[in-house]
């Protein structure tokens, strides 16, 4: 059973979150992980998967990742996990967060 009241935090924040993922050149984002399966608690980060726009230098990538990871730990008040979909290697991992995701965002 989904974490009703974080799911709902970020529904909250909809207008919030598409500004951050516009001035990060976000595609896609999407939660997963404890949020989405029940799980969370206090303590828990937050998983969050993203895409950036295909036509980003790796160091224009790097720089959007780790400003909107930043940023969203600051909008939360907690630790984020930020994973690109091309990182997700392990195929039963992939499969698992692939499966569970809840989108936010699509350009």
């Amino acid at each position: 059973m989904p974490n009703l009241d974080m799911l709902q935090l970020l529904r909250n924040k909809h207008d919030e979150i598409r500004q951050l993922c516009e001035k990060h050149k976000v595609t896609q984002l999407a939660v997963f992980g404890s949020v989405v399966t029940g799980k969370f608690n206090a303590s828990s980060d937050l998983d969050f998967l993203v895409d950036f726009e295909e036509t980003l230098s790796a160091r224009d990538i790097a720089a959007a990742f780790f400003g909107l990871k930043e940023e969203l730990e600051v909008m939360f008040s907690r630790s984020v996990d930020l994973v690109t979909a091309s990182s997700l290697t392990n195929p039963y991992f992939r499969s698992s967060v692939m499966e569970e995701r809840q989108p936010l965002y699509a350009a």
